[in-house]
C-alpha cells in the first residue's frame, strides 16, 4: 500500500506541472 505522504507529494508535483503547462499555453 502507498503511504499517504507519497501520494500527496505526487499530487502536488502533478498540479505544479499542470499549472506550468497552462501558463505556457496562455502565453
Amino acid at each position: 500500500m502507498i503511504p499517504a505522504s507519497v501520494l500527496v507529494v505526487n499530487i502536488n508535483i502533478f498540479i505544479i506541472f499542470y499549472l506550468k503547462q497552462l501558463k505556457k499555453s496562455n502565453t
